[in-house]
């Protein structure tokens, strides 16, 4: 681990530069003060330079092996394809990391259980990104819910990332109300 003014810092690697990736780049370099950002990989070279440019990112590379296992990185947050998670997920496990995994964790059951096996193997610390129950705004909405003090909320849930002619149209209130309750689908909150 990195010491900086008395404070043990841990070295992070970063696997995957898209979008989300660049958050949590900005996030592990700025926001975190007992993280570094000391590594990141990508398959997109100008991604890696970027970040490396921006945050003073000491180790880069289109290998993900190379971050997963060189010794100055202390645990790696994996922000890949959910088609590489477990590719990734193994290979950290094995280098005895610790592993943060943005989710979904896998495409198939199958898929994830194994990655359940080979984590628990290692004896790894492993932590999925599903961060949001947390949330303190998902608290307070789910405790309004559970007294019922909210009021009304939508039937069914939008995408935040498509626009809004390509969502199927909701069915008119009297057409819900119509439905069995078995059939009514609302706001899943965990």
């Amino acid at each position: 681990m990195a010491e900086t003014t008395g404070t043990r810092k841990l070295n992070i690697g970063l696997i995957g530069l898209g979008r989300l990736g660049r958050v949590y780049a900005r996030d592990l370099a700025t926001r975190i003060p007992c993280a570094r950002l000391a590594a990141v990989a990508d398959l997109s070279q100008p991604a890696m330079d970027a970040v490396v440019r921006e945050f003073d990112v000491p180790l880069s590379s289109v290998d993900p092996e190379r971050i997963i296992n060189d010794r100055s990185v202390d645990a790696v947050v994996i922000v890949t394809p959910t088609d590489t998670h477990g590719t990734v997920t193994k290979a950290a496990a094995a280098a005895g990391k610790a592993i943060f995994c943005e989710k979904p964790l896998a495409i198939s059951l199958d898929d994830a259980l194994e990655m359940k096996r080979v984590v628990e193997a290692s004896g790894v610390f492993f932590q999925l990104g599903f961060m949001r129950r947390f949330d303190r705004g998902y608290v307070a909405a789910k405790a309004r819910l559970g007294h019922r003090t909210c009021g009304s909320f939508p039937t069914r849930p939008r995408s935040t990332t498509r626009a809004a002619s390509s969502c199927t149209p909701s069915p008119s209130p009297r057409a819900r109300r119509m439905r069995p309750r078995s059939q009514r689908h609302g706001v899943s909150i965990q």
